[in-house]
This record gives structure tokens, C-alpha cells and sequence, in this order.
């Protein structure tokens, strides 16, 4: 089974976030335990990213999971 885990910092930017945005990112996580690959791969020059993925939320927002 696979567990969300909501960082402090995550709440933390997600409160000061429109309630709309807020939602949208939320129920777009709570997807991730039965699409997990739904996000594209991150492709990125960072070794430490490397094998994460990614959601864009309304074009200006990034989750970045693994």
C-alpha cells in the first residue's frame, strides 16, 4: 500500500496558498496511492532528483514525489 506523507514545510506553504489551489493540489494527492505514475518523471540535472516525478497544478505549481 502506498502512504502519503505530508511534510511540515508542505502544510506550511499550502495554507498560505488560494483555497482553490490548496484544494485542487490536495485532491490531486490523494490520487497518488492508486495512479502513483500518474507524474511525469522529473528530468533534471540534479542527481538527488533523479527517479522522482512530478504533478503541475494550473501551470505554476510543482509536487515533486517519489
Amino acid at each position: 500500500m502506498i502512504r502519503i506523507e505530508w511534510t511540515s514545510r508542505a502544510f506550511l506553504v499550502l495554507e498560505t496558498l488560494p483555497q482553490a489551489v490548496a484544494f485542487d493540489i490536495v485532491r490531486r494527492i490523494d490520487l497518488l496511492p492508486n495512479f502513483p505514475e500518474m507524474g511525469a518523471k522529473l528530468d533534471s540535472r540534479f542527481a538527488a532528483l533523479k527517479g522522482y516525478r512530478q504533478i503541475i497544478i494550473k501551470r505554476n505549481y510543482r509536487v515533486i514525489y517519489d
